[in-house]
């Protein structure tokens, strides 16, 4: 609406209030805070962990995608049957072990070989209490003695 914030400010100005005008782009500002968050499992490229409730045993993986769609897939794979898809179906099945299927978001990671030293530092600061099949990432032992020393 052209010429509204001129009338606006005319008529202000007639009963002794001074206006400023300040560009369109700022209500965008403003309003940029105001999206709903998403809940830590929706958002991609994560680094996540799943409990066993039968053990103290924990899973530590990482994903581009989300952890929700990562973990529909390990719990198919648990209830399909295919332990050699899934180091947690393979616990699962082996063990008999009840998985908390709820994970828990430790890392937010877009870059994928970031996420994947992120998961091996996990992985490393628990030690033999993963159900993971592998360490993930080979990185160097400097790396890994500092990460449990540093969580120790």
């Amino acid at each position: 609406c052209s010429g509204v914030s001129e009338a606006v400010r005319r008529v202000l100005s007639s009963v002794n209030i001074r206006t400023v005008m300040r560009p369109e782009q700022l209500k965008w500002k403003l309003m940029r805070g105001a999206k709903d968050k998403l809940h830590p499992a929706d958002e991609p490229g994560v680094v996540y962990a799943l409990g066993c409730q039968d053990c103290e045993k924990v899973y530590i993986g990482e994903t581009a995608r989300t952890a929700h769609q990562r973990i529909r897939e390990h719990r198919f794979h648990a209830r399909s049957g295919n332990d050699h898809l899934s180091a947690v179906a393979n616990h699962a099945i082996k063990q008999g072990h009840a998985i908390h299927w709820e994970a828990r978001i430790l890392g937010k990671e877009e870059h994928s070989v970031k996420r994947k030293v992120k998961e091996a530092l996990y992985i490393a600061r628990i030690g033999g209490k993963t159900i993971n099949q592998d360490r993930g990432l080979e990185i160097s032992s400097l790396w890994l003695d500092f990460a449990k020393k540093r969580c120790a």
